[in-house]
């Protein structure tokens, strides 16, 4: 049988929680169209099966963004598969096996996007948490808002990018894997446009010009070789996947768009007063980390 059609049986036992959401997903369930989201849904609920929290998070998830889409290599498909994609990433690119952060990465949009009240959040795990039947922290609804918190970024330009990530350097390690899910899974759609994506043909586009600046600028200025995030247990993994994903959008960019090279270092002027082209060039620079490595190197530098 087919991997996403066994969602149905999967989400059954959460599915009195949050019937809402469990409708959405066994639509998804049986969309050959939707069947990259589907995979991933079924592989977050089979991973996952020992620690229903999981489950429960997934459906509220796709209860509160039903019917929102965004602009992937296949057109318009549902905004729920960046949050599974993340949780995915997670879980299986840098073996993250804390139900927590799990949950926090599929909830990771909503505050930010009004989808949801803090209100809702602890009203929601007040109902779910008993029927999970497993011990969990009596502080769980204030962690889990704190962290969701810390991933709300407060605008855009370069004074908010300075505060929302020296917001996340000040918060919990979790908050911090989640943002480089994000990076990870966000600067992946965008290599996506220009490759073939589960068979699927790219709809002919240009580049989104303003949000590779965005990424490359960011990463370089506030990922790599920062503390906040080179201390993380994950951070070989982390550096290792975004480095393979930028330098080969890089490459593609200078290859195939060098005219638009300037383009780049105005849109990375006019948000973050640095110039594109020097950050892409330290990043086209970077080599993988090898873990047993950087594993003794922080030990010789604590």
């Amino acid at each position: 049988m087919l991997k996403p059609l066994q969602i149905p049986d999967l989400i059954q036992p959460y599915a009195p929680a949050c019937p809402a959401g469990a409708e959405v997903l066994r639509k998804i369930a049986f969309d050959l169209n939707l069947r990259p989201l589907s995979e991933n849904v079924y592989d977050i609920l089979v991973q996952f099966s020992g620690e229903p929290l999981v489950g429960y998070a997934l459906l509220l998830a796709a209860e509160r963004h039903a019917g929102i889409t965004y602009q992937h290599a296949a057109g318009a498909f549902p905004y729920l598969y960046h949050l599974v994609d993340v949780a995915w990433c997670l879980a299986n690119v840098l073996s993250v096996t804390d139900p927590f952060i799990i949950v926090c990465g599929l909830w990771h949009d909503m505050l930010e996007d009004l989808l949801i009240t803090e209100s809702e959040v602890r009203a929601y795990l007040s109902q779910v948490r008993p029927l999970a039947g497993k011990p969990y922290s009596p502080n769980l609804d204030d962690e889990i808002l704190a962290c969701l918190k810390a991933l709300i970024r407060p605008g855009t330009g370069k004074e908010a990018a300075m505060v929302y990530y020296g917001g996340l350097a000040a918060a919990s390690p979790a908050a911090r894997t989640i943002k480089a899910a994000d990076l990870i899974c966000n600067t992946a759609g965008l290599k996506s446009l220009h490759h073939q994506w589960y068979g699927i043909a790219p709809i002919p586009r240009s580049p989104r010009m303003h949000v590779i600046a965005k990424y490359v600028t960011e990463t370089d200025r506030y990922l790599f070789h920062q503390p906040a995030f080179t201390t993380l247990e994950t951070y070989p993994k982390i550096h290792n996947t975004l480095l393979g994903i930028l330098q080969d959008l890089l490459q593609y960019i200078y290859r195939e768009y060098p005219h638009q090279l300037g383009m780049l270092d105005s849109a990375a002027l006019q948000n973050y007063q640095t110039p594109f082209r020097p950050a892409a060039n330290r990043i086209l620079k970077l080599s993988v980390i090898y873990p047993q490595l950087f594993n003794d190197n922080q030990e010789k530098n604590p």
